[in-house]
């Protein structure tokens, strides 16, 4: 795909997470999927990432695996995998992860992984510009982990 068909690639506006098997078509958390982050989203987000020994994978394979886990990217410390068609909110949330990974960090015994979401999605917006559409969506997740946070806060 090259760069002009990924910035006028469709972004999905579906509730729901994951892909969808019957449209073909992939969601990103709660929100629909942004555009198909380009090579100079990947050059400024992920090269640092990569340079200090992080990998990326994307492949068919990876596509396959991310498909039947209902995820759009997933992190493992110093190995990010990413969708073929993942977006650059993704792409910077999951590399931002990664760096959580190398500070130690790790879900709470608590709050699991709520607090770090947090940390995550709230770091990329200081760091990134976004479309409105991601910006906004990325607030959203942040309110409703708060939520989950104080919820858990109460009981």
């Amino acid at each position: 795909m090259t760069d002009s068909e990924t910035v006028n690639a469709p972004i999905y506006k579906e509730e729901r997470k994951g892909y969808n098997e019957n449209t073909r078509e992939l969601y990103r958390y709660e929100g629909g999927l942004g555009i198909p982050f380009t090579s100079a989203d990947f050059d400024q987000i992920a090269k640092p990432f990569i340079v200090s020994g992080g990998t990326i994978l994307r492949s068919k394979e990876v596509d396959e695996h991310l498909n039947k886990n209902d995820a759009v990217g997933s992190n493992f410390g110093e190995l990010i995998m990413l969708h073929s068609k993942a977006d650059r909110a993704t792409l910077a949330e999951e590399v931002e992860h990664g760096y959580q990974r190398r500070q130690g960090k790790i879900p709470d015994p608590f709050y699991g992984y709520d607090l770090l979401e947090i940390e995550a999605k709230t770091s990329i917006l200081k760091k990134y510009d976004f479309p409105e559409i991601q910006r906004d969506q990325n607030l959203k997740e942040i309110e409703d982990y708060q939520r989950k946070v104080e919820r858990r806060n109460e009981n």
